[in-house]
């Protein structure tokens, strides 16, 4: 594995990078509060992501 010096320029890039996640990870929470809201579901809900539906949290 090459080893690379993280210079000032690197280091500003990668900090752009994670800002961009960051948004990214912020819009889509929203978006998937609002199909929660759309949908009308009440309570606490996961996203299953392999089976493509929405989960209820249930309490212990």
């Amino acid at each position: 594995m090459k080893k690379v010096k993280l210079t000032p320029e690197i280091l500003t890039g990668i900090s752009f990078k994670l800002k961009e996640v960051e948004v990214a990870q912020r819009e889509l929470q929203s978006y998937i509060q609002g199909c929660v809201h759309g949908l009308g579901l009440q309570g606490n809900w996961n996203v299953n992501i392999e089976k493509g539906v929405f989960e209820e949290v249930k309490k212990k």
